[in-house]
């Protein structure tokens, strides 16, 4: 008895459900006709613009917690400092000692010889690299090519 409830009850809720499919079939296929009404003439009424309000915002001179008065910010001049130009020591370039494939540079800044490997700082002035005729030298940020004195 009880297999047969639940097969009424399965029974029931299949029709149930094929019945809806089938009405909005059978709805889509035969669409009701829409009855048009004359549309109605409509008074057109322009939107009046309203002024907004415009607000100010007033500088405070005092906190409003403490009391106390506000300092105001000094304005600060900037000094603009006209770049030097940078001159180079005097520098003269020897030449080159090559031993075990390195290479080493002979140089004379300000009448003191020195003997000077590529990436070697002396007097200030970085050796950058180089070959047998002529040397980049860096001096404060700015470059410079010297070639070899005869």
């Amino acid at each position: 008895m009880l297999k047969q409830k639940k097969i009424l009850l399965l029974l029931v809720t299949v029709l149930i459900v094929w019945g809806i499919i089938g009405f909005q079939i059978f709805s889509y296929l035969n669409p009701e006709e829409e009855i048009f009404k004359e549309p109605s003439v409509a008074t057109f009424k322009p939107i009046v613009k309203q002024a907004k309000e415009t607000y100010v915002v007033k500088k405070h001179r005092r906190d409003p917690f403490l009391g106390k008065l506000l300092i105001q910010p000094k304005k600060i001049k900037k000094v603009i400092r006209k770049k030097e130009p940078i001159n180079f020591p005097t520098i003269v370039f020897n030449g080159l000692v090559e031993s075990n494939r390195k290479k080493t540079f002979v140089l004379t800044i300000n009448g003191e010889q020195k003997i000077v490997k590529v990436g070697q700082v002396f007097k200030e002035v970085k050796l950058l690299k180089g070959t047998a005729s002529e040397v980049l030298l860096s001096y404060k940020g700015k470059r410079k090519l010297y070639k070899k004195m005869r």
